[in-house]
């Protein structure tokens, strides 16, 4: 996979908050720049009542000394991680992001912001997986194992993973927010749920059933739902946000 811009796929830049933002002109970048910065897919004005009792929680964290932390699986080129990197200035960002050719932008666009952390790998639970192209570019790579058919592991580019105990144990913040947007590995990680995922006030996740019809990927992520009736299950655009506000 490329990992820079040729003449079919220049760089261009915007301005987010008075720094530059890099993207690849002639991609789909762009889609995700118009959602996540005009449209405001992540802005929780769109749900008040929830947005308020976040606020409380965020600044209750500030106030009391705790850095809240804030998990991004699938940073892609760091447009959500510079997103929450603003919103909430006092949280650290851990952006995690397993695509070279997405990581040199990431790099780029978040070398503005010191509470962004950057995790070269996928998220998963065995030692390294491979990615796969369904046909729709850097945004949608997608992970797969080694040993999966159709792979070959001769010349397959081994990536390597983590997990979100892993991550918790490198940044001991208090969690606060965990984006998924992982083009259907979300299927694994809510599969064999790791108990930090329900430590997270708010969990935002993109399911990818639209895009691996017949696979059923979203089936993990609703089965966990289920069993925790504490968190509230709202649906905003094509994101859902999974929401435990305190009692």
């Amino acid at each position: 996979m490329p990992t820079h811009s040729t003449p079919t796929n220049p760089l261009a830049s915007t301005q987010v908050n008075n720094q530059p933002f890099y993207y690849r002109a002639n991609s789909t970048d762009s889609v995700i720049l118009r959602q996540i910065f005009a449209d405001k897919n992540y802005h929780l004005g769109h749900l008040p009542h929830h947005h308020n009792q976040l606020q409380q929680i965020y600044q209750g964290l500030v106030q009391q000394g705790k850095t809240p932390l804030i998990i991004d699986l699938g940073a892609h080129i760091g447009a959500a991680s510079v997103y929450w990197a603003n919103a909430y200035p006092q949280a650290q960002v851990i952006a995690v992001e397993p695509s070279a050719d997405n990581l040199t932008l990431l790099r780029r666009n978040t070398g503005h912001y010191p509470a962004i952390h950057i995790h070269a790998a996928a998220i998963g639970p065995m030692p390294h997986v491979t990615l796969t192209d369904p046909g729709l570019g850097p945004w949608a790579y997608r992970t797969q194992p080694l040993a999966s058919p159709g792979v070959d592991a001769e010349v397959a580019t081994a990536v390597p993973t983590t997990t979100l105990a892993a991550l918790r144990a490198q940044h001991p913040g208090t969690p606060f927010i965990l984006k998924v947007d992982i083009e259907g590995a979300e299927a694994d990680l809510f599969h064999n749920p790791s108990p930090c995922l329900a430590e997270f006030a708010l969990i935002v996740v993109e399911l990818h059933d639209w895009l691996y019809p017949g696979q059923q990927l979203s089936q993990p992520f609703l089965a966990w739902h289920a069993q925790h009736p504490e968190r509230d299950f709202l649906l905003h655009g094509q994101h859902i946000f999974s929401v435990h506000l305190p009692a």
